[in-house]
């Protein structure tokens, strides 16, 4: 051979010779002897040559025999331990790689490799790499690359013929072959996973260095073993979970079972079946397809992804794809390519974008339910495994769908029985309609779970419709709401069809007239059911959704059976319908009354209310039906038994009773003043059913009553008041006269002097209480101009700071905007100070005075007053105004300070009101008319003469007063002055003495009121006769107007009785003095 050659060569030999190397049985090497010089061979070199070459044979065979035993030994103790290994491995990829694990430390190999093979969904055979170990790069194209059983190659045959097959085992050549499409190698073995004549699982196969050949027959053997083994192992691990499996799945579907076992009702069992679903079927979609009630198209009942469009999610019975095709032939269907089925376009799987789906019947296919599905949005193929596995499930669902269907129409049975029952309980226990068919429409609210739920009457005349007895969504629009018949739309479809008639949207639904689609706008579906009745239906009971919602037969036959119980109670009686017109006009004509109006059972509860009653109370109607009228409105306990007693006598005695004035306690807190009566109530059969109670609301006339007796008796007071004011101001008037004339005799060193002083004091503190009983009776005389009242009742308050006790503290809030007031600052600012004083001594421990003028509207000012102190209880407050009242202690007030307050504001035209509380405070409110003015008026005012004046003279003066002791006294304190003075009882005698012209007179004083000619006829007469003769008025009761006219018509001044003699004296000399 070259190789031996090339050696020669290098050894530079000339010749060699060639010994063959004898085995017992074979050659089994060769010798080569190399010379330096070409080889001459001798006679006797033959035999030894032959000896050697035995030797060496020999030799060889010791050696190849012991490396044999001792490869054999180590061959055994790997097996054995491989043994251990498999034999402790329960699953199939572990197992796996532990005897690759073995075969390459034991027989040396560089790559070993299982290859199992198995069939996929089209059918075809294909072996697939399950294992590697030892991969050399690029030598396999993957690890999970598989290769049809049927291509040439090394392994497939092995696989296909159950035997070892292998390239360059000895005693073979090494050489490359192709051992499966793609992979090629030069030493390799495939030996077959079998074993015991049981089928052929794959191979094992090993590879080897390209070197020289180190793998023989028993390399070859240990390599079968070794497969045997495995096979064994994936046989026992494939079975081990086979068991397992087979253990989870009768876990899994025992789970199942009982989940399903456990729901009851058809929602609850369709909404656990697809949960269960989805823990064996990894699908992207899973749900249930129902067949609807009218048995014409298949419909979305649940799935584990809500999607849009879910709602519209129909498949009719009459269209294509596959989950018809399962639903009519009760067979599962399944497909890799939705869009590619027939009647793909009506699928609505692939309008949602879904690829591929299974689909598994419920039910059977006597009586199918539905169908079943798993979709997902790319292609797949579904396994026999797993599509056994659903169809399981769906077996298990269609026993446990079957059963909760009939739960379900037990329960349904026995709710319609007790929905039937409670309407029934209504229709006997009320007996006004309306109450019943609202009571009945909120029954059957709840008991459907609707948005709402009303009935709508055909009117007696035939031609119209109306709502009653609204409930829920939009039944504030739909409460008294009435159209034509001929306009009604979907309730005129829905009578003339005389059956039901449900409506998925109402909305766009043109038979629904427009009135209703106003007062539906929020109503998305809805479902209408006729009132059967001997002459045609009565009406419609109907239920509705604020969304779309689709009504099962059972739901539809339900309301079917409340709706004839309704319709029988409208019947009722002379059909129904007159009852309701007279109904109608009975509530109208009790509504138009002004009257209260209540009918009460003989318990006192309420079975109607009127209008009147609703507007007076603040109650509706609707929340006080049923209730105890007295405890509701009735709430003083004396008040309570009169009203009852007055029932009770009603009811007992079959008559009017007697009226009974009652308080009524309304809504707000406020009370109404309501006179009662009561009447009879009379059932058809003349029994006494209860009271109608009839009510006047009295309250205005109440307060209108109070305010005129206590404006009398303030009046009678004033009256009082002023006409004591007059009697003691004359007698007043002549003690203070004669005191001054008295005074006027004596020196300023006359012991008697101080003696007269004290007199005239005293009559001037009567005076001054006469003034205040004047100011009350309003018989005071006014100085009114345009006034800032916030001005005044500041000024006021700074005058007062500084006589209030510290611990008093004075706020004033006065509106800028606040119009001017026409009055009398003197008396305004004396009501401001009354009320201070009032409010300083109600506040004994200190407190806060608050003192506000507002705007009151456009044409008053009001004035608050309000202080934190005692308070006052209601008996004070009704006595507060009254003269000489007073709850101070003994020497601590007169009783006139309020008084003259309330004099003062009437005496400007306003009114004073005050709200107290005891221990919360006072608050006086007096409310002054506003005025436009800006500019002063005209002032007229009591002329204040001087302490001391000229008032001595000589002129003759007539003295004209109906007073005895006031004629006298003045005509001795001016003639000691000087003047001549002649004197007249009367208006009558001054105009005799002026006519007999016996004295001619250079001044009147004249006395405002006398008996007979007096005033101003009397004035207009003595200035007709002396037209430039100045008049001096006296007076000691006057009344404003009284005195305005005086003084316009001409009378220079007036002096007020009582009065001193240089208060008379000044005027007159004033007058006299003064130019023509």
């Amino acid at each position: 051979p070259r190789s031996f050659r090339d050696e020669l060569q290098k050894l530079k030999a000339a010749s060699c010779i060639g010994l063959p190397i004898l085995g017992e049985q074979s050659i089994v090497g060769v010798v080569l002897i190399a010379f330096d010089r070409p080889y001459e061979p001798e006679e006797d070199e033959g035999p030894l040559y032959r000896m050697l070459g035995r030797a060496a044979g020999a030799a060889l065979e010791r050696a190849e025999t012991h490396a044999t035993s001792r490869r054999r030994a180590e061959i055994l103790d790997a097996l054995y331990h491989v043994t251990q290994e498999l034999a402790g491995e329960s699953e199939a990829l572990p197992l796996m790689r532990c005897a690759l694990r073995a075969a390459r430390r034991v027989l040396h190999a560089e790559t070993a490799t299982i290859v199992l093979w198995h069939t996929d969904s089209a059918g075809r055979k294909l072996l697939k790499v399950a294992a590697v170990s030892g991969q050399p790069a690029g030598e396999i194209p993957h690890p999970t690359w598989e290769f049809d059983a049927e291509s040439p190659g090394l392994i497939a045959e092995s696989v296909r013929d159950g035997q070892t097959h292998s390239v360059g085992v000895r005693p073979h050549r090494p050489h490359a072959v192709e051992l499966a499409p793609g992979w090629t190698s030069s030493v390799a073995i495939s030996a077959p996973l079998t074993g015991g004549g049981l089928d052929v699982l794959g191979a094992m196969v090993l590879t080897f260095g390209t070197g020289p050949a180190a793998v023989g027959p028993e390399e070859l053997g240990v390599a079968e073993d070794l497969a045997r083994q495995t096979a064994a192992g994936l046989r026992r691990a494939r079975l081990l979970e086979e068991t397992r499996r087979q253990a989870a799945e009768l876990a899994l579907f025992d789970q199942i079972g009982r989940a399903l076992a456990e729901s009851l009702r058809v929602t609850d069992t369709l909404t656990q079946l697809v949960q269960q679903v989805v823990r064996v079927f990894p699908a992207q979609r899973v749900g249930v397809l129902e067949l609807d009630a009218e048995r014409q198209a298949l419909i979305l009942r649940t799935a584990n992804r809500k999607l849009p469009g879910d709602d519209q999610l129909r498949v009719p019975l009459d269209g294509g794809g596959r989950a018809i095709v399962a639903f009519r032939t009760g067979r599962t269907q399944t497909a890799g390519a939705l869009a590619d089925e027939p009647g793909a376009q009506q699928d609505p799987f692939v309008r949602q974008g879904f690829v591929s789906g299974i689909f598994i019947p419920l039910g059977t296919r006597e009586h199918p339910l539905g169908v079943l599905f798993g979709v997902d949005s790319s292609r797949r193929e579904f396994g026999a495994e797993e599509i056994r596995r659903l169809e399981q499930v769906a077996g298990l669902a269609s026993s446990a769908l079957e059963r909760a269907r009939l739960y379900d129409e037990v329960r349904a049975r026995a709710d319609e029985l007790a929905l039937h029952n409670k309407v029934a309980a209504v229709l006997v226990e009320t007996p006004v309609l309306e109450t019943s068919l609202r009571q009945i429409a909120e029954l059957v609210r709840e008991h459907f779970r609707s948005a709402g739920a009303g009935f709508l009457l055909v009117e007696s005349n035939r031609q119209e419709v109306a709502v009653y007895g609204a409930s829920g969504l939009q039944s504030d629009a739909l409460r008294d709401l009435r159209m034509p018949l001929r306009e009604g739309g979907f309730a005129r479809l829905v009578l003339e069809a005389n059956r039901p008639i449900a409506v998925r949207d109402l909305q766009s639904d043109t038979r629904l007239s427009e009135p209703f689609r106003k007062a539906l706008a929020q109503v998305r579906s809805a479902l209408a059911i006729p009132m059967p009745a001997s002459k045609g239906p009565l009406g419609i009971l109907g239920i509705y959704e604020d969304r779309e919602r689709e009504y099962r037969p059972e739901e539809i036959q339900r309301l079917t059976g409340v709706a004839r119980l309704a319709a029988a109670a409208v019947e009722r009686g002379e059909l129904g319908q007159a009852l309701r017109a007279t109904e109608a006009r009975l509530h109208e004509i009790l509504d138009g009354l002004p009257a209260l109006v209540v009918s009460l059972d003989p318990g006192g509860r309420i079975l109607s209310f009127n209008a009147t009653c609703e507007a007076a109370t603040g109650y509706r109607r609707d929340e006080v039906l049923s209730m105890t009228f007295t405890s509701l409105f009735i709430a003083d306990a004396g008040e309570r038994r009169q009203m009852e007693a007055m029932l009770e006598a009603t009811l007992s005695s079959d008559r009017r009773d007697a009226l009974v004035l009652t308080r009524l306690r309304c809504r707000d807190g406020s009370e109404r003043h309501i006179r009662w009566s009561g009447r009879p109530l009379r059932s058809p059969g003349g029994t006494l059913d209860g009271v109608v109670a009839m009510g006047l609301d009295v309250t205005e006339q109440t307060q209108l009553e109070a305010q005129f007796l206590q404006a009398q008796k303030m009046e009678s007071v004033g009256a009082l008041a002023g006409g004591m004011a007059h009697g003691f101001n004359n007698l007043l008037g002549g003690i203070l006269g004669q005191a001054s004339l008295l005074r006027t005799q004596l020196g300023p060193a006359d012991p008697r002097r101080e003696i007269v002083l004290k007199i005239e004091t005293a009559a001037q503190r009567g005076a001054d209480l006469n003034r205040k009983l004047l100011a009350f009776a309003r018989k005071s005389v006014l100085q009114p101009t345009p006034l800032n009242l916030g001005a005044l009742v500041q000024e006021t308050a700074e005058l007062l700071a500084g006589s209030m006790p510290r611990s008093i503290s004075i706020q004033t809030e006065v509106d800028p905007e606040t119009p001017p007031v026409m009055g009398d600052a003197t008396q305004l600012q004396q009501v401001v100070m009354n009320l201070c004083v009032n409010a300083r001594d109600a506040m004994p421990r200190g407190g806060q005075l608050s003192l506000r003028v507002l705007s009151d509207g456009p044409d008053h000012v009001r004035l608050e007053v309000e202080d934190t102190g005692t308070g006052m209880s209601d008996e004070v407050k009704s006595h507060l105004f009254e003269p000489f009242y007073t709850n101070k202690e003994p020497g601590k007030g007169t009783g006139l300070g309020l008084a003259v307050v309330f004099g003062s504001v009437r005496s400007h035209g306003g009114t004073v009101t005050v709200e107290s509380e005891e221990g919360k405070g006072t608050r006086f409110l007096i409310r002054l008319p506003a005025t436009r003015e800006t500019a002063p008026g005209a002032k007229w005012l009591e002329v204040k003469t001087p302490e001391r004046a000229a008032i001595e003279g000589h002129e003759r003066i007539l003295v004209v007063d109906d007073e005895n002791i006031m004629r006298a006294t003045c005509a001795e304190l001016l003639s000691g002055l000087g003047y001549r003075v002649e004197t007249a009882p009367s208006g009558d005698e001054a105009l005799e003495k002026l006519d007999a012209k016996k004295f001619m007179p250079d001044l009147v004083v004249l006395d405002l009121v006398m008996p007979g000619l007096s005033g101003v006829p009397l004035l207009r007469e003595l200035q007709r006769r002396m037209p430039t003769i100045p008049v001096i008025l006296i007076s000691a009761y006057y009344k404003d107007a009284g005195i305005r006219d005086m003084l316009s018509a001409g009378a220079r001044e007036l002096v007020a009785k009582p009065f001193r003699i240089e208060d008379l004296a000044g005027a007159i000399r004033r007058a006299l003095d003064a130019p023509p």
